[in-house]
């Protein structure tokens, strides 16, 4: 198993405050509760995030590795074999990289310590990363083979983003498409944008942006109807509404049950949160 650290964290949540609240049932007025609320939100989102092997908000990740996974060995042409080959015994998995957090976005760098310890960014044209699949994998290019790096623990590592999306702030007048003073990067082309307030009658505008320049601003496929100032967009893919969910059934449960103990027996209920939360669970080769 790889191992993963967070290299850049997210500043929200999927689920907000108004929505745990209506689901516990509890005063949208009544604040005394909005701090422990939120903590759970917090942990219902990681536990998902954990059972599922996705990241639900956009968020960079370095996931270490013991070394490039192992070249099978090629079959000369019109040779037949009377025993297995190591390209018959070779699993699948031992000949990529699977990356544990989906969906990916982009892949920053494969980088390793080669033979002498130091370290090496792999060019980007020596791989190729199958960013639509889930897990999302990495295999060298064709006619080129893996680096050899030096032999020990976390000898190659990734460093990518993954992620549904995030929330962006942002303000853009009536009919334009640009938006200023939001850093964009320039791997958010073709990311899909809702702007609440931004559509005919005020209704969210849904579009995608188009280009983004040197000084980070965004240009949008379509120009806003209405101007907003400071609102909350949500740049990239929804969160699975299974997911929201599940999230949503472990916040009750916990602002229901404080305590690893309970007076009388509890029985889970079928199609819950593990039955919600394995509809979108990502399975690995290994």
């Amino acid at each position: 198993m790889a191992g993963i650290d967070i290299t850049q964290h997210a500043t929200s949540e999927p689920v907000s405050l108004d929505m745990a609240k209506r689901q516990c049932q509890v005063n949208l007025d009544f604040p005394d509760d909005d701090e422990y609320l939120m903590s759970l939100v917090s942990s219902a989102r990681e536990k998902a995030e954990l059972h599922t092997a996705r990241s639900y908000l956009t968020r960079g990740f370095r996931e270490y590795f013991d070394g490039f996974p192992e070249d099978r060995l090629p079959i000369p042409y019109n040779v037949t074999y009377d025993i297995p080959t190591r390209h018959d015994l070779e699993p699948e998995e031992h000949r990529l990289f699977e990356l544990g957090r989906s969906p990916l976005q982009f892949v920053s760098a494969v980088q390793y310590l080669d033979l002498d310890g130091n370290q090496q960014t792999l060019d980007p044209s020596l791989y190729r990363v199958a960013r639509w699949k889930e897990p999302a994998h990495i295999r060298h290019a064709p006619r080129s083979c893996w680096p050899r790096p030096i032999e020990g623990v976390d000898s190659v590592w990734v460093d990518y983003v993954a992620g549904y999306g995030a929330p962006v702030i942002l303000s853009i007048g009536e009919g334009s498409q640009v938006i200023d003073g939001a850093s964009f990067a320039p791997q958010t082309v073709g990311q899909s944008i809702v702007i609440p307030g931004a559509g005919v009658a005020g209704v969210p505008l849904q579009t995608t942006i188009l280009s983004v320049d040197d000084t980070g601003n965004a240009a949008l496929a379509n120009p806003v109807v209405a101007a907003v100032v400071n609102v909350s967009a949500w740049l990239g893919r929804p969160v699975a509404a299974i997911a929201i969910r599940a999230m949503l059934m472990l916040v009750t449960h916990w602002y229901e049950n404080r305590l690893p103990v309970a007076s009388a027996s509890l029985k889970e209920l079928p199609y819950a949160v593990k039955d919600l939360l394995d509809a979108n669970r990502v399975y690995y080769q290994a």
